[in-house]
């Protein structure tokens, strides 16, 4: 098992050509490009409900696969959700063996692994498992943002195909748009991340997201007036004069450098 630290949320989203071209989300919490997963959840077009399946890695004690289970997850020693699951056995060797779980993407589930930093959770006597939950909610909140879209609970576009918009658009200093250049203009940029991030500048103020519909959207606002540096609580955006590039900062660290396109 790899070190706590090297495990990381993903939250991607694609149109899945090799399965009848359905838009899908998915969400892991592992260690990038192995296959050391921890937890695993997917949504999918053409799903009769807004159920996302979840796999939380258990050990299941050689417990039947579909063997009904009663989860419990606790956070500093407080039980917080109980749910009904089952044993999940994978199909190959290379599957996470755990807990099963279908999850509604309203459930309170969600948040609770988004807003805290760690999660126990056990089912039917089998001992108590956890999970790191540092830097689950940009994750977390794309990976639903994007299951709404697929489920069409909210005007959406599909996954990685949100409309460029207008270019990228040069600036006076301090960030003003010179006169004749519209005061709302999106902007796309590719990111050292992975993901792709959705600009909507607006004056004094601005709206974002990493590849996901607009209902999942964050604002910031100018910093002390600085159209170049805005804030969202601890995290914040700086720009380059012209828009091009982006550094996304949370708290002092950076997170992210991001390019126009």
């Amino acid at each position: 098992m790899a070190a706590a630290q090297n495990f990381q949320w993903q939250a991607n989203a694609y149109n899945d050509a090799g399965n009848g071209g359905k838009n899908t989300a998915y969400l892991t919490q592992g260690v990038p490009e192995t296959d050391n997963i921890a937890f695993r959840a997917a949504c999918q077009a053409g799903s009769s409900a807004r159920f996302a399946p979840a796999v939380f890695v258990h050990n299941t004690r050689n417990l039947p696969r579909n063997a009904q289970l009663t989860v419990s997850f606790f956070v500093d020693g407080r039980q917080v959700r109980t749910m009904q699951g089952l044993v999940h056995v994978p199909q190959s060797e290379e599957g996470i063996y755990g807990i099963f779980l279908r999850v509604d993407i309203d459930d309170p589930l969600w948040e609770i692994l988004a807003a805290n930093r760690y999660v126990r959770y056990e089912a039917n006597g089998m001992g108590k498992a956890g999970m790191n939950l540092s830097g689950s909610r940009q994750a977390i909140e794309r990976f639903l943002g994007d299951c709404r879209g697929i489920f069409g609970m909210r005007q959406a576009q599909p996954p990685q195909q949100v409309n460029q918009g207008q270019p990228a658009q040069p600036s006076t200093p301090g960030g003003r748009p010179p006169q004749g250049y519209p005061s709302r203009q999106m902007v796309r940029y590719n990111c050292q991340n992975g993901p792709q991030l959705t600009v909507i500048y607006r004056g004094d103020a601005l709206r974002y997201v990493y590849d996901g519909p607009d209902s999942a959207m964050r604002t910031m606002r100018a910093y002390r007036g600085n159209r170049r540096h805005f804030k969202d609580g601890p995290n914040s955006i700086t720009l380059e004069p012209n828009r091009s590039l982006v550094d996304y900062r949370e708290g002092n660290d950076l997170f992210d450098r991001c390019r126009a396109f």
